[in-house]
């Protein structure tokens, strides 16, 4: 806001300086023009993130405008037509100005003042996925000895598993040696987590 009136300002200063009282006319009169002119010069050069010259600026409203109030439906030959202008010059500014214009990743997106933002539909990148608990698991269970891997997998390596009968078969033992096997890998697995899961505290020094 402080940049807009200090443009204004200046925009004043030219007024003043260009002013001639024996045309007739007020001072406000003529100075309203220089002072708008000021103000929309500091938006379309300040406002954006890319600056742009104000010539493409002024000829991408310009199309804007004359396709929202033009009563029919205007091809972009239609507009450049009634612009005098040539088609390529007229797709270009309407191109880089859409390409150019930032939104603020505060904005609401509901309209409400403490409402969702365009900054909460964006996902952070360090945040583990699920498929990354999954690879770090897996890389325990490839510390496990071969006999206790193929048990896990047996028993647990799907969303249905198989049964104690099942993986006995598999192995070739009975249903007790399968149990007491599984618990004997499950121990192995617990020892290899725990200290990840819970690590010590440091000691204090």
């Amino acid at each position: 806001m402080l940049d807009l009136i200090q443009a204004g300002n200046l925009g004043l200063i030219r007024a003043v300086e260009r002013y001639d009282p024996s045309r007739g006319y007020r001072l406000s009169t003529f100075a309203f023009w220089w002072i708008d002119q000021s103000a929309r010069r500091c938006i379309s050069e300040l406002g954006r993130a890319i600056r742009l010259p104000t010539q493409m600026i002024q000829l991408a409203f310009r199309a804007q405008r004359l396709q929202a109030t033009s009563p029919e439906r205007l091809s972009l030959g239609g507009v450049a037509e009634r612009l005098g202008q040539d088609e390529t010059r007229v797709a270009t500014a309407l191109r880089t100005l859409e390409l150019c214009s930032t939104a603020s990743l505060d904005r609401s997106l509901d309209g409400l003042e403490n409402g969702a933002t365009l900054l909460d539909g964006i996902p952070d990148p360090h945040t583990p996925e699920a498929s990354d608990d999954y690879a770090w698991l897996h890389q325990q269970l490839r510390d496990l000895e071969p006999i206790d891997q193929q048990l896990l997998q047996l028993r647990f390596g799907s969303s249905e598993g198989h049964t104690l009968a099942e993986t006995a078969q598999v192995l070739g033992l009975n249903k007790n040696q399968v149990q007491n096997a599984e618990r004997r890998s499950l121990r192995r697995l617990r020892r290899h987590l725990t200290p990840m899961l819970h690590p010590l505290p440091s000691p204090c020094r």
